[in-house]
This record gives C-alpha cells, structure tokens and sequence, in this order.
C-alpha cells in the first residue's frame, strides 16, 4: 500500500507549486512593449488552429507523418486553443526525487511545440478541471516550451489581459475568453487585501426568454406586480427570477454581462495600443456540440472585439467547424474544430466529460437540439486558418483544410493530416455553405480556399 508522502516530500512539493505559480504569474504580468517593437516590420502571418484536445503523455514519434500545415515558410506565429488539461502535469514528481519516462514518450506540452503552436488561449471550459495547482503547473510546463499563453492567470486581471509575443515580423497580440464553463472557474478579481481566485476569463451572460406581443400581454395578465416587473434598462422584465425580453418573435435568447463585454474591449483596446496585431480567442460550445449554427451571443461578443480593435476572432469550442463572417473587413472564425485528438493522448474521463457536455446549454428547452457523434465526419474534420496582416490591414485569408483521419485503424486517429482531394472537397464545401450563412463567401482553390473580405467598414491602423 502506498503512503503519504514524508514530510520533505510534502514540503518539496509545496516548494514545487509555489515555484511554478510564482512563475506563471511572472510570465503574465502585462510588461512594456518597446516602441520600437511595435511597428510590423512586414506582413504578419497567423496561422490558426482549433482545439487541441490532449490530456496525457503522446508518443512523439507518432508525430513524424503529421502535416505542417499551420508552419508555411513566412509564418510568424501559430496559435491554438489548449482545450483539456495534461493529466502528466498533475502526476509530476515531487523535486528531487527519481522519475523517468518511457523511451519514446514526451509530455503533451513538446507535442505542441513540435507541431509548430507557438501560443494558446487557456480560456475554456477544462482548463481548470485540475483546480489551481494543475493551472499553475500547466502554465509552468508552457513556459519551459516557449509556448505563450493567456485567458488563464492568478486572478481576473491577469486572467483578462493580453499576452504578447515578439516575432520576427512585429509584436502579436493574444486576447483569451470563453463564455462556456461554470461560473466557479471563472477567475475572481482581487479586491483590497482579498487576493481573488485563479481562474479563466469567462465573460458572464444570461439566458432571456423572449416572448412576442401576445404572449407579454398574457404574462401581463397572469403575473401582476410585483410578480413581474420592469427592471431599469427598459427592455427586459423579471419574473420571479427568470429575466423576459419582448420580441417579434419567441424563443430564448443568451445576452452577454455589459460590464464583461467591456472589459473585454478594454484588454483588445491596451493590446491595440502595444501590438502590431491583435488575436481574440474566443471559446463558445453554444448551442451545442451538435449544432452548426452560431449562437447570438458568439456573434456579440465577436463583433464586439472587432469594435475595440482586434484584428481576427479565433473561435474554437464545439469541435466541428462553424462559418466564417467578415466583419467590418477583419474575420471571424467561429470554429475552426479540432486540431488534434490523439486517442492515445485521450484519458477516459476526458471523453466522458466530452460526451456529458455534448448536448449543449439549451438541450433542456430544445429537446430537438442534436446529440455529439464521435462517428460523424463533422468531428474529425478541421481547417487552419492563414491570416495575413500588413500595416493593421488585413490582406488575405487562406483555409487549409485538416483530417483526423476517422478512418484510420483506432490508436492511430486524430492526428493532423493533409486531407486528401476528396476530403478536402467535402471540408471546404462545408465551410462554404456554413459561412454562406453568415453572408461571407469563399472562393475554392483545388484543395484550399481564401475568404473573400469585405473592404467597407472601419479600420484599425497598426500601433506606431
């Protein structure tokens, strides 16, 4: 039978998490870009991925047949969303005593890194499934990669603010927030002596039944004041509770928190100031994992961070790819799907976690709404996404299409590859008629494709 560690152990350990969020909280500590930095000495190339869904030790030779697609030859930086996190950093040793890998095995932090991901948003609904010892050592482990992070820190301040990375072309910008995940890990703000709570950056929203003109006034009739009454902005009523919004039509509708709204707008307009590009990483699994369709309150708090000064949304969240809108020139992906999904790197009750979540936040009141199907196409295809930024001005979007490989023998899916030409077909037809939805259109070039973008509208001038 195994016993508790001795007490050199235990102080070890503690030594070991204070160390690790001693410096996690360094690396996210917003610092003075120098000026001289700011200004892009080129085009800026992002390439972005989807989720990249791992939670244990990966063989990194099974890495040696995946694609590069998120590595051209001019890329300045390639970003994903780190959706779940390692289960080898909660089983890391005490400091000092004896550990050693299998031959051949790597941590999942060096697969990322070997796959070129040079930065991650840590805003989503898993990353603190650990609590904060497994944020603090994940962050720690990025660190040792080189791999920058934010939308996940010691507080809500720190969990909200941009981190930036210095490439050969100019400072980039990265913004990370989910509206998916429970409100206990979200990050608390620190107030006075109160430290607040390490935490993610989720930006709080609410779920409005909205009922048309007959249905108010037999509301009206049913539920006398105080029952129902009318709240201060004038647009919505409370019933017992339960917030009501008049409408031409009924349904339910989820409205994102106003002061959240604007601090994310905030953190976009200080890394507007210091970057010569801005990414916002958004996470949404609304109104499903099942559901093609993109949820009123992505499309706000997407548009919102436009607004502010971003100059792509990189949304991730629901594992399957959603459409693209070009919004007042700059785009928006709303999910790019996953990126990498090593069943071999899968703990079984990250999976479980997965198909539970599956049937989304509105699965109560819409009981139509589809159910996850690890079998469907739709999750084992993905797209990266080349943006290239020149003078604050985006130039083009190019979409690379990515399979999983669902029909590859088990143990050997969810690696990246480049689709075939068949694949291919059928993953870029999707995202045309997907984005067609949203009034972008996409222009097929064999077996990749560009976004064609919108020049009206406002622009954002790169930081000088």
């Amino acid at each position: 039978m195994t016993g508790f560690p001795s007490r050199r152990g235990r102080l070890a350990l503690v030594a070991g998490l204070t160390a690790a969020s001693a410096l996690a909280a360094w690396l996210t500590t917003p610092r003075r870009v120098p000026q001289a930095a700011l200004a892009p000495r080129g085009a800026i190339v992002l390439a972005l991925a989807g989720d990249l869904a791992i939670s244990d030790a990966l063989d990194a030779r099974s890495l040696d047949d995946a694609s590069r697609p998120l590595a051209p030859a001019d890329r300045s930086l390639a970003v994903g969303n780190l959706a779940v996190p390692m289960r080898a950093a909660l089983d890391q040793p005490a400091p000092g005593e004896a550990h050693r890998q299998p031959d051949g095995v790597a941590d999942g932090i060096p697969a990322l890194a070997r796959l070129g991901i040079g930065a991650v948003s840590l805003a989503n609904d898993h990353v603190m499934d650990a609590g904060p010892d497994g944020l603090a050592l994940l962050q720690g482990r990025l660190a040792a990669e080189g791999i920058a992070y934010a939308g996940a820190g010691a507080n809500l301040d720190r969990a909200r603010a941009p981190v930036y990375v210095t490439t050969r072309d100019g400072v980039v910008a990265l913004v990370g927030v989910t509206v998916s995940g429970s409100a206990a890990a979200r990050a608390a703000a620190r107030q006075g002596d109160i430290l607040g709570r390490p935490g993610v950056n989720r930006l709080r929203h609410e779920r409005r039944v909205v009922v048309d003109a007959t249905r108010f006034a037999a509301l009206v009739r049913a539920f006398p004041p105080p029952a129902l009454s009318a709240r201060a902005d004038g647009r919505t009523w409370d019933l017992m509770g339960l917030t009501i919004e008049r409408g031409a039509e009924g349904g339910m509708r989820l409205a994102a928190d106003p002061g959240d709204l604007e601090a994310l707008a905030a953190s976009v307009r200080e890394a507007r100031a210091r970057a010569a590009a801005v990414v916002v990483s958004l996470h949404a699994h609304e109104p499903g994992n099942g559901a093609d369709d993109v949820s009123d309150l992505a499309r706000t708090v997407a548009h919102a961070a436009i607004e502010a000064g971003a100059d792509v949304v990189h949304g991730h969240g629901p594992h399957r790819l959603r459409g693209i809108e070009v919004y007042q020139g700059r785009p928006i992906f709303y999910s790019l799907g996953t990126y990498l999904l090593p069943e071999r790197a899968m703990t079984s009750g990250a999976f479980d976690v997965a198909q539970d979540a599956a049937p989304g936040i509105l699965s109560s009141i819409e009981p139509g709404a589809p159910a996850l199907d690890l079998d469907d196409d739709a999750w084992w295809q993905s797209a990266a996404a080349i943006v290239r930024i020149t003078r604050g001005r985006v130039d083009a979007v190019e979409l690379r299409p990515i399979d999983l490989g669902m029909r590859r023998a088990r143990g050997t899916r969810g690696i990246p590859i480049d689709a075939s030409a068949r694949a291919a077909a059928a993953i870029l037809e999707r995202i045309h008629a997907l984005s067609a939805r949203l009034g972008t259109r996409i222009t097929v070039h064999g077996e990749t494709a560009t976004v064609e973008l919108d020049r009206s509208g406002p622009r954002t001038t790169s930081a000088r």
